[in-house]
């Protein structure tokens, strides 16, 4: 029986920090061994009870040490092992079980300078406002940011973006 293997980095983040460009590329890379599940956030829902029913792309959580080891099934030779879940920037918890449970690990914190990110968020967000209020914006009104802030729900970090509307 061969030895269950497990990853030996995992790549944590801001969001719009480029960890999915990262995780592409490392995808690509022979001696690379990604998921094929780009953000398992499995130690995000470790040993978290929840009542509520998921929709969406992501409708059934990786909660056992089971299911997540199946990730790594498919390793053959290569000699980085990984994971891209960015959400564990943002969760207290991760740290110390990652820690607990993969001790050898390396964690990969992808970081972008703060302005930067938040413009790019903004430009993101504002794509379905535009197309929502194309007319409004046509008669001049402006949205600009003036306040950004990171807070956690449910285990996962949300950025909400305050507009003010400039005349």
């Amino acid at each position: 029986m061969t030895q269950q293997q497990k990853p030996n980095f995992i790549i944590i983040g801001a969001m719009k920090a480029a960890t999915t460009s990262l995780y592409t590329y490392l995808k690509q890379h022979p001696d690379v061994f990604m998921t094929s599940i780009k953000e398992p956030m499995f130690f995000n829902n470790f040993q978290k009870e929840t009542n509520f029913k998921l929709h969406g792309r992501k409708t059934k959580k990786i909660t056992t040490f089971e299911q997540y080891y199946t990730l790594f099934n498919s390793v053959k030779n290569e000699s980085a092992i990984g994971e891209a879940s960015p959400s564990y920037i943002s969760n207290k918890d991760c740290p110390n079980l990652i820690h607990k449970h993969l001790p050898n690990t390396k964690i990969i914190a992808v970081l972008r300078q703060p302005v930067a990110q938040t413009e790019s968020l903004y430009l993101i967000l504002k794509q379905p406002l535009i197309k929502k209020r194309n007319e409004k914006l046509k008669t001049g009104v402006r949205f600009t940011i003036i306040k950004a802030k990171v807070i956690m729900l449910s285990s996962s970090s949300n950025t909400l973006i305050y507009f003010q509307k400039k005349i």
